[in-house]
């Protein structure tokens, strides 16, 4: 029986102070907006504390302006840990929604692989809340889901480090990194 039919039929038998109390409950919906790797992780105190991070931990994002490398910087923090930051290409827009307080932006780890390479350990998702509508109907919105990261990590001769993303028809390069 789905949710809303058992709220139905609790409200036919007479159950008044039951419906009084549903309409205080408030439900929400994660809308992601980001989903990345942890940049910087690997030069902050990241790996020093993969045995205390857990996936689906909540994380802490701070705005750094003054920041001489990036004026939209917003550091991840565990607690007054600092694990690094969010990626720089994506950050503009959510650095201004937190300047102008309209929006409250959360983060929490979702992936945290302890084998890969330090700069692929742990990897994130920034979303915001948005309250659901007492007995609405679930209708799938985009952004609602997150998904597992598929890559590899290729060492290539001269010494350089590829990372491919897979999807279902081909490979397509994501980024190379020094030595």
């Amino acid at each position: 029986m789905k949710r809303n039919e058992f709220i139905k039929n609790l409200l036919a038998f007479g159950t008044m102070p039951f419906a009084t109390a549903v309409n205080w409950i408030k439900q929400y919906q994660k809308i992601y907006f980001l989903q990345s790797f942890i940049c910087g992780f690997h030069f902050y105190d990241g790996p020093k504390h993969l045995h205390v991070l857990k996936q689906g931990q909540l994380l802490q994002l701070k705005r750094e302006p003054e920041n001489k490398h990036d004026e939209f910087a917003i550091a991840v923090y565990l607690n007054s840990i600092k694990l690094g930051y969010l990626p720089a290409e994506s950050n503009e827009i959510l650095a201004k929604l937190i300047d102008t307080q309209l929006l409250e932006p959360m983060a929490e780890l979702t992936h945290l692989q302890t084998q890969a390479q330090p700069w692929e350990n742990a990897a994130i998702a920034v979303y915001a809340l948005k309250e659901k509508q007492f007995m609405q109907q679930d209708v799938a919105l985009p952004h609602t889901t997150l998904y597992t990261p598929e890559y590899a990590t290729i060492k290539l001769k001269n010494g350089e480090v590829t990372r491919l993303y897979y999807d279902d028809f081909d490979v397509n390069e994501y980024q190379t990194y020094p030595k």
